[in-house]
C-alpha cells in the first residue's frame, strides 16, 4: 500500500511542469486572464474616446459652417455694407439746359459746357447754371480751376437730374477776364460709386465789377 501511494503521488507531481505546484499554476492562469481582459478593455476605451474626438469635430465643422452661412446672411444687416454714404448736393434742375457738344471723353455721357462763365469781382458767393443733365445715368462731380490748376471750387456727387443755383469760391476774383479756366466734369457710377469717364472744358471766366 505505502508503495502505491507512492507511485501515485510521483505520478501527480510529474503532471505538472517544470514540477510547479497546481496553486502556482491556477494563479498564473488567472493572472494571464486578468491581463487579457484588461488589454481588451483599454482597446475598447480607446476606440470609444476616438468615436467621440470624430463627433466632437464634426459638431465644431458643422457650428463653424452655421455660423459662417449666419454672419453671410446678415452682414450688411450688423455691420454695413462697408460703403461710406454717399454725400450729394443739388436740387432738382429746372434752369438752361446746354450740353456740351465739342471734344469730351465719352458719347454716352452727357456733359454741360460753356464758353464763358460770368462771375463777380470781388466775391465768393456766385450764381451759376451747373446741372447733371436727367438722362445721364452717373453721378458728376464737377471742380472749378484757373489755367495755373488753383482750384475755385468744387462740388459734391450730382444726381442725374439735379443741379446748383449757387456756390461759394475758394477765394475771391479781381475784375477781369481769365482765360483757359477748367470746368472739371468728373463722373461716377450710380451703384458703387465708380469713376468713369469725364471731360475737361476749357472757358473763359468774365468776373465783372
Amino acid at each position: 500500500m505505502h508503495a502505491h501511494d507512492g507511485i501515485d503521488a510521483l505520478d501527480a507531481v510529474s503532471d505538472r511542469p517544470d514540477g510547479a505546484p497546481a496553486d502556482e499554476m491556477k494563479s498564473d492562469v488567472q493572472e494571464s486572464d486578468g491581463l487579457s481582459a484588461g488589454a481588451a478593455r483599454h482597446r475598447e476605451a480607446g476606440r470609444h474616446d476616438g468615436a467621440w474626438r470624430k463627433i466632437v469635430a464634426l459638431l465644431l465643422v458643422i457650428a463653424v459652417a452655421c455660423g459662417g452661412v449666419a454672419v453671410g446672411l446678415n452682414w450688411n444687416r450688423w455691420f454695413g455694407d462697408g460703403r461710406a454714404a454717399v454725400e450729394t448736393e443739388g436740387e432738382a434742375w429746372t434752369g438752361n439746359e446746354d450740353t456740351y457738344t465739342g471734344e469730351k471723353n465719352t458719347d454716352t455721357i452727357d456733359i454741360p459746357g460753356f464758353a464763358a462763365m460770368d462771375l463777380k469781382a470781388g466775391a465768393v458767393t456766385q450764381s451759376v447754371n451747373l446741372y447733371n443733365p436727367e438722362r445721364n445715368t452717373c453721378y458728376f462731380r464737377i471742380t472749378l480751376l484757373l489755367a495755373d490748376g488753383t482750384q475755385l471750387w468744387q462740388s459734391k456727387l450730382i444726381a442725374p437730374g439735379n443741379g446748383l443755383h449757387e456756390i461759394e469760391l475758394t477765394q475771391p476774383l479781381a475784375e477781369g477776364a481769365y482765360q483757359d479756366a477748367v470746368l472739371k466734369y468728373e463722373c461716377f457710377s450710380l451703384e458703387n460709386q465708380t469713376q468713369l469717364n469725364g471731360s475737361d472744358i476749357k472757358l473763359t471766366l468774365n468776373v465783372l465789377a
